[in-house]
């Protein structure tokens, strides 16, 4: 009895550890301006996986919420003055910003934040 109470949890935690997460709904964005289509995956309230097309394929990026006046905006840094390459998705309603941070030519020591697309919700796939 002693050993089969031991086996228990182990049993239990192989259960629990073999069920995998569902998999998160896509919202696919139609964009204007440095790309046509974002896609973007919110796997928790904190986190968006934006996935922007490239000549290589299609690159994805995890971005942690940050604070905005307005909307939900995530961000590949968390600093609220990040250093250049970083991107940031804002995001409110069906509409979405895609940014990225850059130097500035007449102030190399100033950072700002570029719009690279101005996206609107396609759709959702994957959704139940």
């Amino acid at each position: 009895m002693k050993y089969a109470l031991l086996a228990a949890p182990l049993l239990f935690a192989a259960c629990a550890s073999s069920q995998q997460n569902p998999p998160q709904p896509t919202h696919a964005y139609g964009c204007d301006g440095a790309f046509t289509a974002v896609q973007a995956s919110y796997p928790n309230t904190e986190t968006a996986l934006v996935t922007i097309p490239n000549n290589d394929g299609n690159l994805t990026y995890t971005l942690k919420q940050v604070r905005a006046a307005s909307g939900v905006k995530y961000s590949t840094s968390k600093s609220r003055t990040p250093s250049t390459g970083h991107y940031i998705w804002w995001t409110k309603g069906n509409d979405a910003i895609l940014y990225t941070t850059t130097s500035s030519t007449s102030r190399p020591d100033y950072v700002y934040e570029k719009q690279l697309a101005t996206c609107t919700l396609a759709g959702v796939q994957g959704q139940k």
